[in-house]
């Protein structure tokens, strides 16, 4: 029976692809077209593990064999590829709400978290946790803030820079592009990049350039109930919530952007 994959993910050497499914993802080995993958549980008998959807996936970029995986159950999972079990379980405290998205740093010793309906992204150490299983130290380091996001579902993207990884950029849903510094934690530039809400975010690995996607569901603002009755009752007018609004090219569209000086 065919499943449709929530989440996509390349090892950092390119040999395999991770889907993340309900409960479990899967490793396929890019050499070999077909059918021929390793399933890995993420939930267990005895209900520890994520119970629920993996909505993301990255590798350690130090450590090919070791991945995170976010759920929507408000947890992020450690995985080393080459065993069935979970490292470690990490409950995400600030929120209690879906894990939208997990990026490790480039020198693999720190991990950022998005969530849904979340002001912040939070940094976790994980040379904390990694092997010391206790409920005290599963504290996030600092918080970066985007308070435009704690009002929405809709997932908003970040990424790191490449190289010594300097600095984290993220979209918000006020449509600006914000650049922080992962030093000290601060936001140090932010941009206005279009109309509406920023989702995603990628940076080119080796030109100065990010790519930023724009756009959300949007719906008709009836200026009152009587106007609505009277398009449905001649069969014009559709529910409230059903007939999406017009979107312009600076609210729904993918852009590229300098990071030159």
């Amino acid at each position: 029976e065919l499943e449709s994959a929530y989440s996509l993910g390349f090892d950092p050497e390119g040999k395999h692809l991770v889907c993340g499914y309900k409960k479990k993802f899967a490793v396929f080995d890019v050499s070999r077209p077909g059918r021929d993958y390793s399933v890995h549980p993420a939930s267990f008998a005895n209900g520890d593990g994520q119970n629920g959807i993996i909505s993301t996936i990255d590798f350690n970029p130090k450590n090919a064999n070791l991945l995170s995986c976010g759920c929507y159950d408000g947890s992020i999972g450690f995985y080393d590829t080459r065993s069935k079990s979970s490292l470690i379980e990490l409950r995400y405290h600030s929120s209690r709400s879906g894990i939208t998205q997990v990026k490790f740093s480039r020198c693999g010793g720190y991990i950022f978290s998005g969530a849904r309906k979340d002001g912040n992204i939070q940094c976790w150490d994980t040379r904390y946790f990694l092997g010391h299983d206790t409920e005290s130290r599963h504290e996030p380091i600092y918080s970066l803030p985007r308070p435009s996001v704690a009002g929405t579902n809709q997932k908003i993207g970040f990424d790191i820079e490449p190289g010594l990884g300097q600095h984290l950029i993220s979209g918000n849903v006020d449509g600006t592009v914000s650049r922080y510094n992962l030093t000290s934690g601060k936001c140090v530039q932010s941009f206005k990049a279009a109309g509406d809400a920023i989702n995603g975010v990628s940076i080119h690995h080796d030109l100065p350039i990010i790519a930023t996607s724009s756009g959300c569901r949007q719906y008709p603002d009836y200026s009152s109930d009587e106007e609505l009755d009277e398009e449905q009752s001649r069969g014009k007018g559709k529910p409230r919530g059903m007939e999406p609004a017009s979107q312009s090219n600076e609210t729904n569209c993918l852009m590229l952007w300098s990071l030159g000086g």
